[in-house]
């Protein structure tokens, strides 16, 4: 992060923070730790105060900020998050991809993630065609097998509550 900041990306790291919580409205390092400042709290906070999807919601900005990354790897997006928190992630993670003309791979296990996912989509239809949803299956007679679904197939998935993560034996 600080690299970030000795870069003059200061800006950017606080406007793809405010994508998360739009009650955000400042970040600085102090004593090498980064402090984030919200609407009607006094004090900054430590980043280690924060909720845990928004410090992990960071450490995605600071890697997508990086101007020398292209591509951005999230594994297991859902990993310590409430539920709750899902459908704003992706909402962010759109945006940020957006925002940064980068690449975001990620992959999840949750059905919930990926109903969420729908769910985002459904409110924001720009987003609807940037999708590309991979599910990989064995099969009994070719292997391993690859399946690309649009946002159509997603929400037909969603709807009719077919399984997409699954693994045939």
């Amino acid at each position: 992060m600080t690299e970030l900041f000795k870069r003059n990306q200061k800006d950017v790291v606080l406007t793809l923070l405010k994508l998360f919580d739009s009650r955000i409205n400042g970040i600085e390092i102090l004593n090498d730790d980064v402090y984030i400042g919200f609407d009607g709290v006094s004090e900054m906070l430590p980043s280690r105060m924060t909720a845990d999807g928004l410090r992990r919601y960071l450490n995605i900005v600071a890697c997508a900020a990086n101007s020398m990354t292209t591509i951005v790897l999230l594994d297991e997006i859902d990993n310590g998050l409430h539920y709750s928190a899902y459908k704003k992630l992706w909402e962010a993670i759109f945006a940020l991809a957006t925002a940064t003309n980068k690449q975001i791979f990620v992959t999840t296990h949750s059905k919930e993630t990926l109903y969420q996912l729908n769910e985002m989509l459904e409110e924001k239809p720009d987003y609807q065609k940037e999708l590309r949803l991979y599910t990989i299956e064995k099969t009994l007679k070719k292997g391993l097998q690859a399946y690309k679904l649009s946002y159509e197939g997603l929400r037909g998935a969603c709807a009719n509550d077919i399984e997409i993560r699954s693994i045939v034996l």
